[in-house]
C-alpha cells in the first residue's frame, strides 16, 4: 500500500510540473496549451487519491495499535481417569442422623487435566446421570450427583484436581441404587444467605443397568461440558463392572 502511495505522489508531482511548464512556455510549447487543463485535472485527481489513502492507512495503523489482540477462550480438559469400587458411607445432614452405613459403591474419578502453555477453564459442574437397560430404555436419572467429600450439589474442577462421582450403590438387600443430592430449606437457612442445604437421597433401580451416561453440566449456565458413556457388565456377587465406552464434547447423542 505504501508503494501505491509513492507512485501516486510521484505522478502528482510529475504531471503538475509538466502542466506548470506548459503554462509558462511560449513559442516551442505553444501548441501544447490545450493539454494544460487536462494535466491539472489529472494531477488533482491523483493528489486526492493519495490523500484518501494516506488518511485511511493512518487510521488502520491506530486501530492495530489500540485494538486488543483477541484471545481464545480456554476450555476445560476434563478426563475420566478411573472407575473403582469403594465402601461408601452416606448420611443425611438433618441433625447429623446417619441414613446409610458403609455400602459397596462404584465411583468415577474425573480430573481437569493441565494443558501445556494454557490455563484450562476451571468450571463448577453438576453431574447429570442417566441409567439405561440393555434395550437402551431409561430406567433412572438424576440431576445432581453425589461427589465424594462434597456437601453441595456441585463441585469445582480445578486444574490437576481429582473429584470422584458416585455412580451406583449396592444395598444390604443386594439391590442397585442411584443416589443424588437433595436440597431442602429449614428455619436456619437465612444464616446461609437463604441458600438450601443438601442431604443424600436414594432410589432403587428397577433393573440392572447396561449403560450409564454421565453428563457434566455448567452449574451456572446449564450448558453441557462433557459426556461419558459407560458400559456395565453384570456381576452376580457384587457391583457391575464398568468400562468407559465413549467420551466426547459434541452435542451428538451416542448413548
Amino acid at each position: 500500500m505504501e508503494t501505491v502511495q509513492f507512485l501516486l505522489w510521484a505522478g502528482v508531482v510529475t504531471l503538475a510540473s509538466i502542466a506548470f511548464q506548459i503554462g509558462l512556455a511560449t513559442g516551442h510549447f505553444k501548441s501544447y496549451e490545450w493539454a494544460m487543463p487536462w494535466l491539472w485535472a489529472a494531477s488533482g485527481g491523483l493528489f486526492l487519491a493519495w490523500l484518501i489513502l494516506t488518511i485511511r492507512n493512518r487510521r488502520n495503523k491506530k486501530l492495530q495499535i489500540h485494538s486488543p489482540v483477541p484471545q481464545k477462550t480456554p476450555k476445560s480438559n476434563i478426563e475420566l481417569i478411573e472407575i473403582k469400587n469403594i465402601e461408601g458411607a452416606f448420611g443425611g445432614t438433618v441433625y447429623g442422623v446417619p441414613i446409610h452405613g458403609p455400602l459397596p459403591t462404584a465411583v468415577a474419578c474425573l480430573r481437569n487435566m493441565p494443558v501445556k502453555g494454557q490455563t484450562p477453564k476451571q468450571p463448577q459442574v453438576n453431574a447429570h446421570i442417566i441409567y439405561r437397560d440393555s434395550k437402551r430404555n431409561e430406567i433412572g436419572s438424576l440431576s445432581h450427583g453425589v461427589w465424594i467429600e462434597e456437601r453441595e450439589d456441585h463441585v469445582t474442577l480445578a486444574v490437576g484436581e481429582t473429584k470422584c462421582l458416585v455412580l451406583l450403590v449396592r444395598t444390604k438387600e443386594g439391590k442397585l441404587s442411584m443416589v443424588w443430592q437433595g436440597s431442602y430449606y429449614h428455619q436456619n437457612s437465612w444464616m446461609n444467605g437463604g441458600l438450601p442445604s443438601f442431604c443424600v437421597r436414594d432410589a432403587e433401580l428397577s433393573r440392572d443397568p447396561s449403560r450409564i451416561v454421565i453428563e457434566l453440566l455448567d452449574h451456572w449456565k446449564g450448558t453441557r461440558i462433557k459426556r461419558f458413556v459407560l458400559r456395565a457388565t453384570k456381576n452376580t456377587d457384587g457391583l457391575p463392572t464398568l468400562k468407559i465406552q465413549s467420551a466426547f464434547c459434541s452435542f451428538l447423542r451416542r448413548d
